[in-house]
């Protein structure tokens, strides 16, 4: 008999083993109760003394040889977390699986933008399928219609961990509050001089921005409310072509005449 625990699975041995497993194998081939095999391109064999829940997905018991706990069940998100060769936030279980049989993943995190600049919530996009972040939850998405409106820009790991701590205390966050390279989180390097542009219904406007600092860099946020703040957006965008998109997207809403100049 061979009976397959879970696939993949988290092996626990007393206080010295914590291993993420491709998969998991109860057998009684070796002259004793039960023997675990489990592993990832090779199996590691250890005797079962007794079991105290033996049902599908999980094992809980003693080992043989040693009188050590031993647990074994379905590996879960976080299992992964803080582990070499993985990324420093949950994974769905898929991904596990084909990070642990070898597969070369590229697997990365997108913040998913409304026009008022606003994250929605996360996409996990990875070479077994993409997810979407809620409720701490990677959610399959089978069908891309539902974020069709939404702009994607690439954010840091840590990301991950701020979608979630802001959507449990029911809150969203600005792209500009997300960790990740500066040209994609939605803040800028000032632009060198004063730009005149044309918004609305050709009227002409020229400014300077004011600069904030951060990080001893002088810094523009970015954040399109009314059309008032198309002129300063305009600016930003002309310095950085990552962020035309957004502002595209809310100078067509908020002032639909406005003459873009990439667009010219």
């Amino acid at each position: 008999m061979r009976r397959l625990i879970a696939q993949p699975a988290l092996v626990v041995i007393g206080d010295h083993v914590n291993e993420v497993v491709a998969e998991a194998w109860l057998s009684d081939d070796h002259g004793v109760p039960l023997t675990l095999e489990a592993g990832n391109y090779s199996m590691h064999i250890v005797d079962i003394g007794s079991a105290e829940i033996d049902v599908p997905g999980m094992l809980k018991g003693i080992t043989a040889s040693s009188g050590f706990p031993i647990l074994v069940r379905s590996v879960e998100a976080d299992d992964t977390v803080g582990q070499p060769g993985f990324p420093a936030f949950p994974l769905p279980a898929p991904v596990i699986g084909a990070i642990l049989t070898g597969q070369n993943m590229d697997t990365h995190v997108e913040a998913l933008v409304g026009d008022d600049g606003y994250v929605a919530t996360l996409l996990l996009v990875t070479d077994v399928g993409m997810w979407t972040r809620f409720s701490s939850q990677w959610l399959r998405l089978y069908d891309v219609d539902p974020i069709s409106n939404l702009n994607s820009v690439e954010v840091d790991d840590t990301a991950v961990e701020l979608f979630d701590a802001a959507d449990r205390a029911g809150n969203v966050l600005p792209i500009s509050s997300y960790p990740g390279d500066e040209k994609t989180t939605g803040t800028v390097q000032m632009a060198e001089s004063a730009q005149t542009v044309t918004v609305g219904s050709n009227v002409q406007m020229t400014f300077t921005p004011e600069p904030v600092t951060a990080g001893g860099m002088t810094m523009i946020p970015i954040r399109i409310d009314t059309a008032d703040d198309i002129p300063e957006a305009i600016t930003a965008a002309l310095n950085d072509e990552s962020l035309r998109w957004y502002v595209t997207r809310r100078a067509k809403a908020l002032a639909p005449e406005t003459v873009l100049p990439w667009e010219e």
